[in-house]
């Protein structure tokens, strides 16, 4: 070597580090790897330490062989000063150790393949010598242990090198390892793999290992550089190898690279964690090796995985090449995949791509996935990639995009259900082709119920779904009418406090105690609902509602909203988001000036004004419709606030009020203007009606005109809503059967709204023509079908001309012919209603009654359905001005009978149902009170819905002779009871200061307790103090039969006077329980609460089923079965005497009963003895 070639040789000890002159060279050690790095000062001195040398030795006896020298060579930097200071004799003769040492290596590489044959042979040979003896065969000499070890380590630090180590370590090299760094520089890859197969051994040199240990030629040092230089080499001008080489002695060096690299893993690791260009290099370097890659892929694939991040962020190397050199790598390139569908790279770079290599590449891992080839984890990341392909816009072909939705299904769950495999082919049999929004939605909604699903799906198939909606309209609306979310299980329930309230009402709990639980039958429970998909769909219809709302036509906007106000209340709540949506996209489309110009047109504003009104049923407030009533109206904006809010913000702002003070303020405008649009927005809506048929009445269009305003003039432009407005004026006075009336009735009616607030009502306005019309129609002079319109106003006119000819009208007919003159004259009025109560009069209505009926239903304001049960109001008011029993009963039966006959007769005219609804209840409550004055018994039900109806207008008359009616009806039913208790309890639960069972409860509480003390009266007016406490007679004979022993002969002979008739009442259900005997048993104490017998004691009801008395425990009372056959037998009135009679008639009974018991006895005694 010459002092030129020292460049070379520093390049070969670490060939990425640029030579600069003077180099300063050192050896030491870095995180316990051998690397040196060249820090010396003078070319001479890499003559005396770069090259290895081997000592040669003389063949000596094996008693006599010392070691002498070792097969590896010290390498240590030496100090320039010390070389500084050495002899020009010292430099010849290293000069000549290096000329020995270099013929040396020579032979030795020549005479390389010879001495291992050798070797072999000579180890067998001393094998068969040894007879069955263990001998250790020879070492080869290039590994003989027995070896000079030269150390050249420096000892003195250099003046120049301030970080020098304290204390220095030898570093040792194996010829082949020296071998490997020089070629390393070189820019030839056989020769590179040749010497790494050489250097691929270990070596055990007695310098360093006494006990023959085993160590690697190659360090972690050499290795990382050796891979490092094979991926720089790979593929370049530098790249010699051939096909063939690799199943050589290249091949082998290969192996060996890698086998060192997975013994150094961690260092390697540590070594490429930051330079991804390399590990890129590398990967390209190995991808024509794939047995090699199969073998170590839990290398590559730790290498490859920790420079993903780097790779993908400094965007150096093209996305498609690093994915085809990744093929052959497995799953090494799926996780690539990954790591760039999850950084967003893949997204990013899709201009990189083509779409198909994505789209094929994403199939290719679903088939192996689905077929069941990769693992949970690496199908899990096959689910991610094809959700995130899913949300890159491709250009694909039909074919292409059915199946990556088709796969997008597949992972957007851990698992497949059967319901997303019949998803899933549908998909595939093109339903996001057809575009058919109602299918998708369907799909999406569907998917939201399958447990385990991926939210990422439902913002994918957000995308096809809106394109759908833009592509078919008639679709569209379909499918946003049938929006129903599914329920979020996951979310508390509201408690149910009506059952909760039952439950403690059954149990009879007491303050303090717990609720015991019911055991119901286990019913099969719910799948859970995944929240997180639930919550994902509801943004996802949220983005579609605002997307439908800004661009839909308004009247697809209105049957939409329809449809989901009168959806349930559940389905309401979960559309709380898409509703919102809907207001906030409605509203940038009324930021325009007019109604009537070329933008407005694309909404329309009756279709507008029911989309409004149904946001308000849907749960908008209705001051944030303001804008809509503006809009309408072609005001500006804060028109609706200064109309009805009149408060001066610039005063308030100069006053400077608290924060507070404008906090209420504003509180008070939001009301007034909630109050304003409320009663306005619903009216407007009809200027321009959905169907010719829907008119508004007569009040409205009052209200709807001067909201309007009056009629531009000739200079002013007519704005829309004047125009609507003509409209309605025409088709209401169009319904006057006479030209001549309807044209100087528009005139009026619209003319109304110039005189402000002083105008009368429309209907004052409108009732002379409406008579005088009638008038002409019965005259013959002009048909009520002569109408151009039909309405309220037309149907009036031909039902008063017939009440003009003497026909007869019932009640809903004559309610629709007096509706347009609630605020008629009273002139108008007076004709009208003598004409109807005439006509009434006819069929047996009181034509009084219906006088005033009329009267107080067109003061009320005229409300519809309502005129019957003014007629009971009215017939109630006779009966007590008249007399509740004599003439004022007589007129109350006449009207409740003309009353139920206009129910069940049929009409001409059929009645409305609320009409139908009103007038049933009110001649319901009618007859109830005629049955209560006639002394029939009235259950408490029945009591409680007339008291709540026709009857809570009764006065104190009226209230104390039902009180006392009632009360003389129920003493008679009920043994045991007065009529003045029953009248006490009755008139607390009539005013509400009792309950309707505290009432029953009470009353049998009480009457029982009388029992008692009348049953003790009986024992102690017939027996004195004779009998022992406690003791009662149980019954007596009369005749063949035993009879309670108190009751009158007379009363026996009536029970028993037609006995074959008599059958026994059945007892079963509650009462034939052993739960209800033992209760009543236990309740008196085991005897009847009539007689106090304790013979055959049976459970019975105090309050009949009949009366609405309840199968319950308060309801039980202990009899015995004498008094139940003669109570039945005699029937309650006649039972209810004997147990009010006094107790001095119960002692005669029983002792003349005895006396004539004793006269049989003795006569049959005189006839035994004769």
């Amino acid at each position: 070597l010459s002092s030129t070639s020292w460049p070379s040789a520093m390049s070969s000890l670490e060939p990425t580090l640029p030579v600069t002159a003077p180099a300063k060279a050192w050896a030491a050690t870095k995180h316990g790897d051998n690397i040196r790095r060249i820090r010396d000062t003078a070319p001479s001195v890499l003559l005396a330490h770069e090259v290895a040398f081997i000592l040669p030795h003389q063949r000596q006896s094996e008693n006599s062989r010392k070691p002498t020298g070792s097969l590896l060579a010290a390498r240590a930097p030496l100090n320039p000063s010390d070389v500084d200071s050495s002899s020009a004799a010292q430099r010849n003769t290293t000069a000549g150790t290096l000329w020995g040492t270099s013929i040396a290596l020579g032979l030795l590489t020549v005479s390389g393949a010879g001495l291992a044959g050798q070797a072999r042979g000579r180890w067998r040979r001393i094998r068969r010598k040894a007879h069955g003896r263990v001998v250790q065969p020879p070492l080869p000499p290039w590994m003989d242990p027995r070896v000079k070890v030269i150390d050249i380590t420096p000892k003195k630090k250099p003046a120049n090198i301030p970080d020098w180590p304290s204390q220095q370590s030898s570093t040792y090299e194996h010829p082949a390892a020296l071998a490997l760094e020089q070629v390393l520089t070189a820019d030839s890859l056989r020769t590179l793999c040749t010497k790494m197969a050489a250097a691929a051994g270990t070596v055990a040199p007695a310098a360093i290992a006494s006990d023959r240990s085993r160590k690697s030629i190659m360090n972690a040092d050499l290795t990382v550089r050796c891979l490092l230089r094979y991926g720089e080499l790979r593929h370049t001008a530098g790249d010699d190898l051939q096909l063939s080489d690799f199943s050589g002695m290249c091949g082998t060096g290969l192996q060996a690279l890698l086998r060192k690299c997975k013994e150094y893993k961690k260092e390697v690791l540590a070594a490429v964690s930051e330079r991804e260009e390399d590990v890129v290099k590398i990967i390209k370097a190995f991808q024509d090796q794939s047995e090699l890659v199969s073998n170590h892929k839990n290398l590559f694939r730790e290498m490859i995985e920790q420079a993903i991040p780097e790779i993908l962020r400094r965007r150096r190397e093209p996305l498609p090449g690093l994915f085809n050199v990744l093929e052959v790598y497995g799953d090494i390139q799926l996780t690539f995949l990954y790591e760039a569908a999850k950084d967003g790279a893949l997204k990013a770079r899709r201009k990189e791509f083509d779409d198909g290599q994505i789209f094929e590449m994403t199939e290719r891992w679903v088939v192996r996935a689905r077929a069941g080839s990769l693992g949970v984890i690496l199908a899990n990341k096959v689910r991610a990639v094809a959700l995130v392909v899913a949300g890159i816009d491709l250009s694909l072909s039909d074919e292409q995009r059915t199946k990556l939705f088709a796969m997008t299904i597949w992972g957007s769950a851990l698992e497949m259900t059967p319901e997303m495999e019949l998803m899933e082919g549908q998909v595939e049999n093109g339903l996001f082709l057809r575009r058919d929004p109602l299918e998708i939605s369907i799909l999406v909604q569907s998917l939201a119920a399958q447990p385990g699903v991926s939210p990422d799906i439902f913002t994918l198939f957000g995308v096809p779904l809106k394109n759908a909606v833009a592509a078919e309209p008639s679709r569209a609306r379909e499918a946003m009418a049938r929006l129903h979310p599914p329920p979020d299980e996951t979310k508390e329930k509201t408690p149910n406090w009506r059952l909760i309230r039952r439950r403690i009402k059954e149990q009879n709990l007491k303050p303090g105690q717990e609720l015991l639980p019911i055991r119901e039958p286990k019913k099969e429970e719910p799948k859970p609902t995944n929240s997180q998909a639930v919550t994902a769909l509801t943004f996802t219809l949220s983005n579609l509602s605002l997307f439908y709302a800004q661009s839909a036509p308004c009247r697809d906007l209105e049957f939409v909203l329809r449809h989901w106000s009168e959806s349930s209340s559940e389905n309401r709540r979960r559309l709380e988001m898409s509703i919102r949506s809907v207001y906030n996209g409605l509203l940038p489309r009324l930021e325009i000036s007019s109604c009537s110009g070329a933008k407005g047109a694309a909404l329309e504003p009756g279709a507008l004004a029911r989309a409004g009104v149904h946001l308000a049923a849907l749960g908008i407030s209705w001051h944030k419709l303001e804008r809509i009533v503006e809009w309408l109206l072609e005001q500006p904006a804060g028109w609706v606030a200064d109309t009805v809010y009149l408060e001066d913000a610039k005063q308030r702002a100069a006053k400077g009020w608290s924060i507070a003070y404008r906090e209420r303020v504003q509180r008070e405008r939001c009301n007034t203007v909630e109050t304003f649009v409320k009663q306005n927005l619903p009216k407007l809506a009809y200027l321009w009606p959905e169907s010719t048929e829907s008119l508004p009445r007569l009040t409205d269009v009052q209200s709807i005109f001067r909201l309007v305003g009056p009629p531009p003039t000739a200079d002013d432009a007519p704005r829309e809503v004047d125009l609507a407005a003509d409209r309605l004026a025409s088709r209401y006075t169009s319904q006057l059967p006479v030209p001549k009336l309807a044209a100087e009735a528009k005139l009026v009616l619209r003319n109304l709204c110039l005189r402000g607030d002083d105008a009368p009502p429309l209907s004052a306005a409108l009732a002379p023509f409406l008579l005088e019309a009638a008038r002409s129609c019965a005259e013959s002079v002009a048909c009520p079908d002569d109408a151009q319109e039909k309405g309220d106003i037309s149907r009036s006119v031909e039902l008063l001309s017939r009440a003009f000819k003497g026909e007869s009208l019932s009640l809903q007919a004559s309610e629709w012919a007096l509706s347009p003159l609630a605020g008629a004259a009273e002139l108008e009025r007076r004709t009208a209603i003598s004409t109807i109560a005439s006509s009434c009069a006819a069929d047996g209505a009181p034509e009084n009654l219906m006088i005033v009926t009329c009267n107080a239903w067109l003061n009320d304001g005229a409300v519809p359905g309502t005129l019957g049960r003014k007629f009971a109001y009215a017939a109630l008011d006779a009966w007590e001005r008249d007399g509740v029993r004599a003439k004022g009963l007589d007129s109350l039966r006449n009207a409740t009978d003309w009353l139920q006959v206009e129910l069940t007769k049929e009409q001409a005219v059929p009645a409305t149902l609320t009409f139908e609804n009103s007038a049933i209840c009110a001649a319901e409550g009618l007859r109830v009170l005629l049955d209560i004055m006639d002394g029939e018994l009235v259950s408490t039900p029945s009591l409680n819905k007339a008291k709540d109806g026709v009857l809570s207008r009764l006065s104190a008359v009226g209230k104390a002779a039902i009180q006392d009616a009632v009360a003389r009806s129920w003493s008679k039913a009920l043994p045991g009871t007065s009529a003045a208790e029953i009248a006490l309890y009755f008139e607390l639960w009539w005013t509400g200061v009792m309950a309707r069972h505290s009432m029953v409860e009470q009353l049998a509480s009480s009457a029982i307790s009388d029992l008692r003390w009348r049953l003790q009266c009986r024992v102690t007016a017939t027996f004195g103090s004779s009998i022992e406490p406690g003791c009662h007679p149980a019954w007596r004979l009369e005749g063949n039969n035993r009879v309670t022993w108190f009751a009158p002969e007379s009363l026996v002979q009536e029970a028993f006077r037609n006995s074959q008739d008599w059958e026994p009442a059945p007892i079963s259900g509650f009462l034939g329980s052993k739960r209800a005997g033992d209760f009543a048993q236990q309740k008196h104490g085991g005897r009847c609460v009539y007689c106090g017998s304790n013979h055959n004691i049976q459970a019975r009801l105090f309050w009949p089923l009949e009366l609405g008395g309840t199968e319950s425990e308060t309801n039980l009372l202990a009899a015995c079965q004498c008094c139940i056959e003669l109570s039945e037998r005699l029937g309650p009135e006649k039972w209810s005497e004997a147990l009010a009679a006094e107790p001095s008639e119960a002692a005669e009974v029983w002792w003349r009963a005895q006396k004539l018991a004793n006269m049989t006895l003795n006569g049959r005694v005189v006839q035994g003895l004769a």
